[in-house]
């Protein structure tokens, strides 16, 4: 299936589930996630946490990675340090190549 997520007003991404594909796990989450992703190459990259409505809630890392396979860990808080609210949320990793967004649920 394909789900259309409006991140930003009037430019819907789409977010296509795979079966298999990689996503954050466990998810459903409670105290922490964990987002894995591979580099074919070394380049920058950039993961944020949106809410439903497309509001920017987290940067979780904007920085340059080298080439292979990483797992990035979150513990379900904000830019300010603030816990989240239950419910779906939404993370975006950039690269120079590609976006990636899926859907993450915290529940508590």
């Amino acid at each position: 299936p394909v789900i259309m997520v409006a991140l930003h007003p009037g430019q819907p991404i789409v977010l296509v589930q795979t079966p298999g594909g990689r996503s954050n796990y466990p998810n459903p989450f409670n105290a922490q996630t964990s987002i894995p992703f591979h580099l074919p190459g070394a380049t920058r990259v950039v993961l944020k946490v949106f809410d439903v409505m497309g509001q920017t809630v987290a940067t979780l890392v904007d920085d340059r990675f080298p080439a292979g396979s990483h797992t990035l860990h979150w513990n379900w808080l904000d830019a300010d340090g603030q816990p989240l609210a239950t419910g779906v949320h939404f993370y975006q990793l950039r690269t120079g190549e590609r976006n990636l967004t899926r859907r993450l649920l915290l529940l508590r």
